[in-house]
């Protein structure tokens, strides 16, 4: 096994896609993941204190890249060293967002939402109009802003969660048990206008919604997810998960899919067919199928462990919907770990990890097609046998870190699934293709999670669009923002780079195809 992990073909550990419960050991590969190189580049020097929370420090889409800059947010351009200082916030920003897969989907524009410690929620619209082929002059902007408050004067939100294909967003209150819910009239928080700056519409048109009294009374909703654009998903304290029906206001379901541990984060993946969660400060996942009748089945339950005895662990974790993969971040290690999810059978398949010099308190990962692929990433069949489509993606891992933010790059998303002959397996000797599913009566016969309904695991053959549910410190940068004090895609080895202009140009150098 180490032998093979020392090859030149990225050294991922495969997981037996027929088990249900699998543990990851973060000490077992420790003197292999410390060969291994990845390319790094600066995006800027800022300092961040490490924390244990589930709070997103920085958000990228294929244009834009915003971070958190104290009570400020510092918007790039992926492709130029265009930038932008958003300012509102009168306190440290707690956790941001890009939307994405709404009527606000127009080249150029961007919609970031925002939640901040002094419990302000903006939600900026951001025109780049590097994309707009009638430019005069390239420029970057915020063309308006939205802003709420929390209505108590000594509280705040600790997450905004965009809703993928509608114009609303989810506030949540880590001292309630309710969620928040604002939508935007007509579906789009951009100006209707012929002019970026005309028909802005106003907080007042938008409905504001409060979801409450399903949850234990006293409990604290830490994550939600929205599973379609009238369906929201919200985790508690008390360990459960409340599926809330927006049109009707009302809850559809509950399910404690941890038992009474804390729900503390969860994504939505493969499209709205599957649910992952996350508990014990990041160090076990659990996969979901949304496709049943009546409760959601498990389908893998994934837990990290480290046999050296060392009990620190808190994973920050991010989600790349459209490839399929799972980035975390195990803070004290400091390492980051991907997951490859085999979308068939809901369940991880593959694991790879590479360390880092610094703690990564935040991170989101995208992707990118490389600029000039290698003979090998453009073969005629993939590992599978199965006809390559074109050059592979790029998986780009955008950092956080306690001395600067960073950009990883060349992890190729084709070295980050199963390898028949070049890693070892985690944690049995059978292996299935990741294009295959379970055989039925195999699948059938799978056991369940306790704390869910009993029932064959089975995957019905229903369109993944249709889930059939029942009826958010000193901080010192070269940014050019003053130092505060505040407080859910180079060179082979990590360097500081000479400067911020040469920074953006490296950037954008990679993110051609993003």
């Amino acid at each position: 096994d180490r032998e093979a992990l020392s090859s030149g073909v990225w050294p991922g550990a495969k997981i037996d896609a027929t088990a249900e419960h699998v543990e990851y050991d973060t000490a077992r590969f420790v003197t292999e993941i410390a060969q291994r190189e990845v390319k790094v580049r600066r995006v800027t020097l800022y300092a961040s204190k490490y924390r244990e929370s589930f709070s997103r420090r920085i958000a990228v889409n294929h244009g834009i890249i915003a971070y958190a800059v104290a009570g400020h947010i510092r918007v790039i351009s992926v492709n130029s060293a265009l930038r932008t200082l958003l300012k509102g916030h009168e306190d440290e920003v707690s956790d941001l967002e890009l939307a994405v897969g709404s009527k606000d989907d127009r080249p150029g524009y961007h919609v970031l939402g925002s939640v901040a410690k002094d419990g302000s929620v903006f939600v900026w619209v951001v025109l780049n109009n590097e994309d707009l082929p009638d430019a005069v002059e390239k420029e970057i902007s915020c063309v308006c802003s939205l802003k709420w408050q929390h209505p108590d004067e000594d509280c705040s939100y600790s997450r905004i969660v965009m809703c993928r294909g509608a114009a609303r967003f989810a506030l949540l209150d880590p001292t309630s048990d309710a969620v928040r819910v604002i939508t935007a009239p007509a579906s789009s928080f951009l100006p209707t206008g012929e002019s970026a700056t005309t028909n802005v519409i106003s907080e007042a048109q938008c409905s504001d919604v409060i979801l409450s009294g399903v949850h234990e009374k006293g409990s604290r909703v830490l994550s939600a997810a929205w599973i379609t654009p009238s369906m929201l998903a919200s985790g508690s304290s008390d360990g459960s998960v409340v599926v809330w029906d927006l049109d009707s206001r009302t809850s559809r379901m509950r399910f404690a899919p941890h038992g009474s541990a804390p729900v503390e984060w969860m994504s939505m993946l493969d499209d709205r067919r599957s649910l992952l969660t996350a508990s014990d400060s990041g160090r076990n996942l659990r996969f979901w199928s949304l496709v049943a009748a009546e409760k959601p089945v498990m389908t893998q339950n994934l837990s990290f462990t480290n046999s050296d005895g060392n009990s620190r662990g808190f994973n920050v974790i991010d989600v790349d919907e459209e490839r399929g993969f799972v980035a975390m971040s195990n803070v004290p290690q400091k390492s980051v770990i991907i997951l490859h999810i085999n979308r068939p059978l809901i369940r991880a398949d593959c694991v790879t990890e590479f360390n880092t010099l610094h703690e990564v308190v935040s991170l989101c990962v995208t992707s990118r097609t490389p600029a000039e692929p290698s003979s090998s990433q453009t073969a005629g069949t993939d590992k599978f046998g199965a006809p390559a489509r074109g050059p592979t993606k790029e998986l780009l891992i955008w950092c956080v870190q306690t001395k600067a933010i960073q950009l990883y790059y060349n992890v190729l998303a084709r070295d980050c699934i199963p390898n028949e002959t070049d890693a070892p397996q985690i944690p049995g000797p059978q292996v299935v293709d990741s294009r295959q599913a379970l055989p039925k009566s195999e699948a059938a016969s799978a056991p369940i999670a306790s704390e869910v309904e009993s029932r064959p695991s089975t995957l019905a053959s229903r369109s993944p669009h249709e889930p059939n549910l029942p009826q958010p410190s000193v901080l010192t940068s070269n940014d050019g923002v003053p130092a505060h004090s505040g407080s859910p895609l180079g060179s082979s080895r990590e360097s500081q780079g000479s400067s911020a202009n040469a920074a953006q140009a490296s950037i954008a150098s990679l993110s051609g195809g993003a």
